[in-house]
């Protein structure tokens, strides 16, 4: 079956998009910023229309990464910790570039990134102080949160934001967010491929597009399997009924050989790679992983089947329109392709320990390209019953990622300021505090 593409009578992007307009902050929200930092995010809502809203978001983003409470190791996988711990021992040690660069990529050391054990280098020349390191993660992670954002917000072209485009574009904020610091390797690459196919897909940005992309794997080995992938699609012809079909047929797969599928690995994965790979694919690593995820709360499994439900019915909703229809945007007919390809491949990869982190890609391409197709396509009555729906399973599924946000961060973050940060350490999650006192 052909479809045919026809970009007539298709509402383009806002016209105050068209001319770049100053993207500097206005003083008066510098000012806010530093007695409010949290009152920030409301106004970078607020004027989301402004080029420099993208940059508030970017401060309040930094201001998190200053007031990041590490938590405790006992009570939660805590990366944070093993991260402030390798900057005490770089700062205490003094170690040299040349023996921090022979590490890299060293299976006896441990360093598998670029990224991270660089920049805790650099920091630790002037201090041990973790804020100060969670505050530079947060600038890199935030820069490329913040324009991710704003890549989507630039197609919305109705006056005031509706109840189903809203809930999209906070769960959108909401799959990889700030927080995501405390594992700060793997969800920097992660914002940093989405980075790299939005300029690639929505912006046809494509030399710029290749170079994030490309980039992502320095920041965690395993983005070379999504860059691989990225690569296998704009080089491949693949038909869009296929897709759809790869994509609902491998989210019913729930068992994979995992030895054979870790030997196959190890036959494309450079060597240096093979000791962290066999990790992924250690049965009792796997094992374990499965006795942690049979302990978890009910709304926790109810959080991870809602939004399912949201990303399967938003696919089903544009395939079904895209298949009938004779006005499609190629642009966003060809991204939402490429979400179906590697989110078949992360539904196989999800079989894996820890290999449901690949999911963050492919819901991350799902939901914005129904923001887009919300933004350029009138919807048909018939799926409106349907949409109120969804929104029921989408805002359940918002306040337990905002409820995550507790495990670190603490009042100062909420009430406090970049002056009272510097001098106040926060090492109670406010998570804590209400269990304490309120629960």
């Amino acid at each position: 079956m052909q479809i045919v593409h026809n970009e007539d009578k298709i509402i383009s992007m806002p016209a105050e998009y068209i001319q770049p307009k100053s993207n500097r902050i206005p003083p008066k929200f510098i000012l806010f910023y530093l007695l409010w930092p949290f009152g920030v995010l409301f106004q970078a809502i607020k004027n989301f229309r402004k080029p420099w809203a993208k940059n508030l978001l970017w401060l309040f983003c930094i201001f998190f990464g200053l007031t990041f409470v590490i938590g405790e190791e006992q009570k939660r996988s805590n990366d944070a910790l093993r991260y402030a711990e390798m900057l005490s021992y770089f700062h205490s040690k003094s170690l040299s570039f040349q023996d921090l660069s022979s590490s890299i990529y060293n299976p006896q050391e441990g360093f598998f990134d670029v990224f991270q054990p660089v920049v805790t280098w650099i920091v630790a020349i002037f201090t041990d102080n973790p804020k100060w390191l969670f505050a530079f993660f947060a600038f890199i992670f935030g820069y490329f949160y913040s324009r991710n954002i704003w890549i989507l917000l630039q197609y919305f072209r109705f006056k005031h934001i509706s109840v189903l485009p809203g809930l999209i574009i906070i769960a959108f904020a909401l799959i990889n967010p700030i927080w995501n610091i405390n594992g700060v390797r793997m969800w920097t690459a992660a914002q940093i491929f989405i980075y790299g196919i939005f300029n690639y897909f929505l912006l046809n940005d494509k030399k710029s597009g290749i170079q994030y992309i490309i980039l992502s794997p320095l920041f965690h080995f395993s983005f070379f399997f999504p860059v691989i992938i990225f690569f296998i699609f704009i080089f491949l012809s693949i038909n869009f009924i296929f897709l759809f079909v790869f994509f609902i047929i491998t989210s019913l797969i729930k068992d994979i050989n995992l030895l054979f599928f870790g030997e196959q690995l190890f036959l494309f994965v450079p060597k240096a790679f093979e000791y962290r790979l066999k990790t992924y694919t250690n049965i009792d690593y796997f094992d374990s992983i499965k006795e942690q995820m049979e302990v978890l709360g009910w709304h926790v499994k109810f959080a991870s089947l809602s939004f399912s439900i949201v990303m399967y019915s938003f696919a089903i909703i544009m395939f079904s329109h895209f298949i009938r229809s004779k006005k499609i945007k190629r642009m966003l007919l060809v991204f939402f392709e490429f979400g179906l390809f590697i989110g078949g491949i992360s539904n196989l990869a999800n079989n894996f320990p820890s290999g449901g982190r690949f999911l963050v890609l492919s819901n991350s391409v799902i939901i914005a390209c129904y923001f887009i197709f919300l933004c350029l396509y009138k919807m048909s009555n018939k799926y409106l019953l349907l949409n109120v729906i969804i929104s029921m399973f989408l805002i359940f599924w918002i306040i337990f990622a905002i409820r995550t946000a507790l495990d670190h961060s603490g009042l100062l973050f909420f009430f406090g300021n970049p002056l009272l940060a510097l001098f106040i350490t926060d090492e109670v999650p406010l998570i804590d505090l209400i269990k304490e006192y309120i629960l």
